[in-house]
């Protein structure tokens, strides 16, 4: 079996290679056993048991690793493979892939599983799959991920949801009945489920039966129409959706809650005590109506991290002009960091950026990224006179423009920091690829790099502005960095 399976991976070992390298006297072959299945851990599993060939002291502890990813590095060795075109590829793939997990399993010999990974479809296989599944619960799992495929849903059995020892459970493409309990996972602690068929009931069971829940995570889940995250658990502190179609409502009275994310079309927020907030996340798709998403920003008074698209910021301001109406008291006194999606940089969103500028007063990071596709549309433009509002920050300010080009609004945003703040400001414009400044800007900055964008702009704007904040800084990337993944990862809270 072992040679099989060793010949499967194309592993081979010799005389000649112990000699070379002096395993049989290495200082690392002499670690006790513990520390080498801790080594071996950090390695891609395909590595731990290439590793585990090299040398007679080796050779069997791939066995009793206890961290088992069985997805990514094994489909890629797997793709390199030279299997025969057709429609029988991907079958030959999967055949070899479910061999291997299935010997791996089989001689694992360690006490314990910590994590395992596996990515299989189902289809034909179900009584394997789900001995596997044993398996893992058997040597007490602590992060189990199963990624299930076919054409079929794969039904959750009930004895998955049996396990003191599970921390995080993270699923894709199966469904959950509605009578299925989780009090038996009273340590789960993260909850992730992508493409997976759950009805509105097993939201407040999960909250009420894993005491110890932290995070939940739904991505294109199926059957979900009213979410209602209500608990006063103290350790639930993270809720993300993310493209639910059929959902329509999401309810949060969650007063512990200090993330929420939500990616996907229009639907009602209803909104109760979410006091603890500091995180939230807003990306509508497709048409929205402006007062079906005003509640979740209403609310938030303590939250620190705000992202959401410039148009629906537009939206409430335009909603505050027409009359006199609760969004006259929205204040963020806590805010700290904005994250403005914009297609270009228009007068209308920043407008709607001083309006917020002026009610968060302790604001110190704007994040704004503009996309090419809609660039050309403001390039012939010239700005109007706006009416802007004060900046309420006494902070200094750092101000990222991600896909700047030196377009006229783009210089009006810059204009607009650079007249109204009272605090230093830290201009940051990130160019798209080869799209550069040239060394001349060196003359108004404080750092000496190369700079990317049109700098003839930059330096007329700098000199002749009458600066409130005195001279600025400006800092540009020294990389190739675009404008992809511009955003910075929101921060644990």
């Amino acid at each position: 079996m072992y040679i099989s399976f060793c010949s499967f991976l194309h592993i081979t070992s010799s005389k000649e290679e112990e000699k070379t390298m002096g395993v049989s006297e290495d200082r690392i072959s002499s670690l006790p056993d513990t520390l080498l299945h801790n080594i071996l851990s950090r390695m891609p599993t395909k590595m731990a048991v290439r590793t585990s060939a090299l040398a007679r002291r080796w050779r069997h502890l791939w066995k009793a690793v206890p961290v088992l990813d069985l997805d990514e590095g094994i489909w890629e060795y797997l793709k390199r493979k030279k299997y025969p075109n057709g429609e029988d590829r991907v079958d030959l793939m999967t055949r070899d892939y479910v061999r291997f997990v299935d010997q791996f399993l089989r001689q694992h010999n360690g006490p314990v599983i910590r994590t395992l990974k596996i990515r299989v479809a189902v289809d034909g296989r179900r009584s394997l799959v789900k001995r596997w599944i044993r398996t893992a619960l058997e040597k007490q799992v602590e992060e189990l991920h199963f990624g299930f495929q076919g054409e079929e849903r794969f039904e959750l059995p009930s004895y998955m949801l049996n396990s003191r020892s599970m921390t995080s459970l993270r699923l894709s493409f199966c469904w959950m009945r509605n009578s299925l309990s989780f009090r038996r996972l009273p340590n789960l602690r993260i909850l992730y489920l992508k493409w997976v068929a759950i009805g509105d009931a097993q939201f407040p069971k999960i909250l009420r039966e894993c005491r110890h829940l932290e995070s939940m995570h739904l991505d294109g889940c199926l059957l979900i129409d009213n979410i209602k995250i209500i608990t006063l658990n103290p350790a639930f502190k993270n809720f993300t959706a993310s493209k639910c179609d059929i959902l329509s409502c999401i309810e949060i009275d969650a007063p512990h809650l200090r993330s929420f994310h939500y990616t996907g079309h229009q639907i009602n927020f209803y909104m109760k005590d979410i006091t603890m907030l500091r995180d939230a996340f807003i990306d509508i798709t497709g048409k929205y109506k402006t007062e079906r998403t005003r509640t979740i920003l209403l609310s938030p008074s303590n939250v620190e991290v705000l992202t959401m698209q410039a148009q629906l910021l537009e939206g409430l301001l335009r909603e505050k002009c027409k009359s006199e109406n609760e969004l006259d008291t929205v204040w963020f006194p806590n805010l700290k960091e904005i994250q403005l999606q914009m297609g270009y940089v228009c007068p209308e969103n920043i407008v709607a950026l001083s309006w917020l500028m002026s009610i968060s007063p302790s604001v110190e990071r704007i994040f704004v990224t503009c996309h090419p596709e809609t660039r050309l549309a403001a390039a012939s433009k010239r700005p109007p006179i706006l009416k802007l509002f004060d900046i309420a920050s006494m902070h200094p300010v750092f101000l990222r423009i991600a896909g700047f080009t030196g377009l006229p609004y783009e210089k009006l945003l810059l204009r607009y920091f650079l007249t109204k703040a009272e605090a230093p400001v830290t201009l940051f414009p990130v160019a798209p690829h080869g799209f550069w400044l040239d060394q001349s800007i060196e003359e108004i900055i404080e750092v000496d790099t190369k700079c990317r964008g049109q700098s003839r702009y930059l330096i007329q704007l700098l000199k002749q502005l009458p600066m409130t904040c005195g001279k600025p800084k400006l800092e540009t990337p020294q990389d190739n960095e675009g404008i992809e993944n511009i955003l910075p990862m929101h921060r644990d809270f």
